[in-house]
Order: structure tokens, then sequence, then C-alpha cells
């Protein structure tokens, strides 16, 4: 039988949040992910891009944190973190000094279920998506596209492998459900979302599953 060098402790909270841990004594780190389970292919084209940029807001203001706060948590304790959207997931990454995980955890959870979605920083953000999207040459690119000159090919071969589907929409959205986006509809798919029993929390490095336990207020 063959046994696993590093094997995987899995179980449930009593609030529905999945939590995979591997302990790996060994090292002097932990990297922990938080991924809820909603993306781009949960939208429509009338919503398109509600998934990312949902995942925006949650850095700009939680109920603790200023966004300049979030952003200082970790990185003054020499740690990394991250967040990016895809088609079936979203999902919230921090890496840190194994000794720091609690805040680590801390961190995510706040990050994550208890964000505010602050008003005047809506606009602010789409600004910020519409330059990740093209930039200024966002228009070209449009056109382009539009006459059937488009060279983005995973897209193209999504279109066609799954017609009429949102896998033919882009992850960062389209123009047209980017300028409709308002506060009301991110914050009405975050509720609707970002709730423990649709997340799982993954931890792998020097951290015991029952340290993962104190994964407190995520409630």
């Amino acid at each position: 039988m063959r046994t696993e060098s590093f094997p995987v402790v899995r179980y449930t909270l009593p609030n529905g949040l999945r939590v995979w841990c591997q302990p790996r004594s060994d090292s002097e780190s932990v990297a922990a992910m938080l991924v809820i389970g909603a993306g781009a292919r949960y939208e429509t084209l009338s919503d398109s891009g509600v998934s990312h940029f949902v995942e925006h807001m949650l850095f700009t203001g939680t109920e603790r944190w200023t966004e300049e706060e979030i952003k200082e948590v970790i990185t003054r304790r020499g740690g990394r973190w991250n967040g990016w959207t895809g088609f079936e997931q979203t999902t919230y990454f921090v890496h840190l000094a194994a000794a720091d995980l609690d805040v680590g955890l801390d961190w995510l959870a706040e990050l994550v279920f208890h964000a505010i979605f602050p008003e005047d920083k809506v606009d602010k953000e789409r600004e910020v998506i519409f330059q990740e999207r093209w930039g200024h040459y966002g228009w070209l690119i449009n056109t382009l596209d539009a006459l059937g000159f488009g060279y983005e090919l995973d897209r193209d071969v999504q279109r066609a492998l799954f017609p009429g589907s949102s896998f033919g929409y882009r992850i960062v959205g389209e123009d047209s459900s980017l300028e409709r986006l308002d506060r009301a509809a991110l914050w009405a798919y975050y509720r609707r979302y970002y709730i423990p029993g649709n997340a799982a929390l993954i931890a792998v490095g020097n951290a015991s599953p029952s340290g993962c336990l104190i994964w407190l207020r995520s409630t």
C-alpha cells in the first residue's frame, strides 16, 4: 500500500465551510487559499464580469480595515497576498511565516466574509478594470473582435465548444455589462455566493489541522 508523504486532512465546519489541510512540519511558511464556488461560468451577458468586479471590491474595505490597512496586514509581516477570478471559482490567497497562520486566516475571513463595498470605490474600481481589460485601446480590440479579427484563441475555442454559453464571455467582463453594474448588483451577488457553505479553505505548510479551527469570524 502506498503511503502519502503529506496526507491531506479534510473536514467541514458547522457553518458549512470545507477545510483541507496538508501539514508539512519541515516548512517555515504556510500558504492558505479561500476558494469561493462562483466565477464567470455563472454569469449572463447582462452581468458579465460581476465575479471579477466583486473580487476587486473586496480589497477596498471591510468592517475592520480600510483599503490601505487590508494590504498592510500581510505585507508588514513579509507575506504575500492576491486574488483571482476564474470560470468556476474565485480565489483569495495568502502566504506568510508559519507563526503568522492565525493572522493569515483572520485576514482571509475578514476580507472575504466582512467586505463593505464602499460606494465611493465602485466607479474607481470600474476604471481599474477597464484599464486591466484593454486600456486606451479597448475600442480598437472590440472593433476587431466584432469584425471577426479577434486574437483570443482560447475564447474562440470555448465559443466553438460551448456555443451560446458564458464560456464565450471574458472573465474580466464585457463593456456593456461593466458600464451597468452598480453597487446594488455587486452587493447582491456577494451576498448570494460569499457564504461559508459555498467556500473552501485550503492550507498547506507548517499548519496543524486543529490550528485551522481558529477560523473564527467566518460565521
